[in-house]
């Protein structure tokens, strides 16, 4: 509940942030974003079916055993992409659990002292991989006296200080939005994480 309030929060004021100091993106026309007979210059880049979202079906149950074949696929394509980040979380947190004492976890991570926060912020951004991945060690080290924010940070404010997050969102959106984004994150689950650890 924490870290998906703090994460909602993060992600809401960090892009008020970016439209306020980056600007909004230059917005599309009607006829650009769905093109029409009359705006198409090619003969086959309209659809009817495409020209109106709005009258789609909500749902499509047409051709069910190949629908099922496409949500077999895409279940084992994520397995393989989740399963070995998350093979390595648990073996990560079983390390932490056997090799890190809790008297250091506690003593460096569980206070609500700047350094502790700052200290978080840097193995978030270092050990990130992916928030479901991250949960076995991170859970670790709650269990070993890490802080309620402490443990949230790990688990959000990676997702803004990894190259493989920024590096797409500078080659996309601007240098400006990334290195607005990555501070934004920073600062914002730095300051919720040192309020939860004195709160919690």
């Amino acid at each position: 509940m924490i870290v998906s309030l703090s994460a909602v929060t993060v992600g809401f004021v960090a892009g008020i942030l970016i439209d306020t100091v980056v600007g909004r993106p230059p917005r599309l026309s009607a006829s650009t974003a769905f093109p029409t007979a009359a705006s198409c210059s090619d003969a086959g880049c309209c659809d009817t079916g495409n020209a109106d979202p709005a009258h789609r079906p909500l749902l499509d149950v047409s051709n069910p055993q190949e629908k099922l074949r496409s949500g077999a696929r895409f279940a084992f394509s994520l397995l393989r992409e989740l399963g070995p980040w998350l093979i390595a979380g648990i073996l990560l947190g079983a390390a932490i659990e056997g090799i890190v004492p809790k008297e250091a976890v506690t003593a460096y991570l569980g206070r609500a002292s700047l350094v502790g926060i700052l200290m978080t912020l840097v193995i978030a951004g270092a050990f990130y991989t992916d928030s479901l991945a991250s949960l076995p060690w991170v859970r670790t080290l709650l269990d070993k006296g890490l802080g309620a924010g402490s443990g949230m940070i790990l688990l959000v404010a990676g997702v803004g200080t990894n190259l493989s997050t920024l590096g797409p969102v500078a080659r996309i959106m601007g240098l400006r939005t990334a290195v607005v984004y990555a501070a934004s994150v920073v600062v914002l689950t730095g300051t919720l994480g040192y309020l939860l650890n004195r709160l919690l």
